[in-house]
């Protein structure tokens, strides 16, 4: 009985919308950062983070009242979550490599804002090894973070569109498995006992 209550509950068709609902709203807010020359700042990362990823617990609250009135397990919860995180990252990807196709400056402004933010991490690793090491084991270590920030500067600046696509696409699922997990726990619903 419960197993036939769930296999009515439609998968598909409700992640293909709510997919495309969360992935056209990254979209749009993405556009609206790019065009206020904010996209590089902590803030709009933050609050674009928070809007998607807010919008795949809304979708998800949806799903549950629209479609599981009666019966929600768990693992329908994670998948429905990963199904969104897919649809979505399509578009997000897709949009991905069409912004960074079409605007170049963009694509290397990323590249360097990248490297900027490497280096400050690398310049803080840098002060605590200074501390902790005496002068020798500093001079081998400081070889190996140099030859290290060659290696990463040299990827960052390999980056394509097709590159930063399929970054933006896996980029975005990760976070929707785990925003899965955690919501099934609150959002399922067990049977009621007759």
């Amino acid at each position: 009985m419960i197993m036939e209550e769930q296999a009515k509950v439609p998968v598909w068709k409700p992640a293909l919308i709510y997919g495309a609902i969360v992935g056209l709203a990254t979209i749009v807010v993405s556009l609206i950062f790019h065009f206020m020359d904010s996209s590089f700042t902590t803030w709009a990362g933050i609050v674009g983070g928070v809007i998607s990823y807010g919008l795949i617990l809304v979708t998800l609250f949806l799903y549950r009242s629209e479609y599981a009135k009666e019966v929600l397990k768990y693992g329908r919860v994670v998948g429905m979550s990963v199904l969104i995180g897919v649809f979505s990252s399509v578009l997000i990807s897709i949009f991905t490599f069409a912004i960074y196709s079409f605007d170049e400056g963009y694509l290397q402004d990323s590249k360097y804002y990248a490297i900027e933010k490497m280096d400050e991490r690398m310049a803080k690793s840098d002060a605590k090894y200074q501390e902790r090491f005496s002068d020798d084991q500093y001079a081998m270590v400081e070889d190996e973070m140099e030859e290290a920030r060659e290696k990463a500067a040299d990827r960052i600046m390999g980056l394509t569109p097709v590159k930063m696509a399929f970054q933006s696409f896996f980029g975005f699922i990760f976070p929707a498995v785990l925003l899965g997990l955690v919501a099934g726990i609150f959002l399922r619903r067990k049977p009621q006992q007759v």
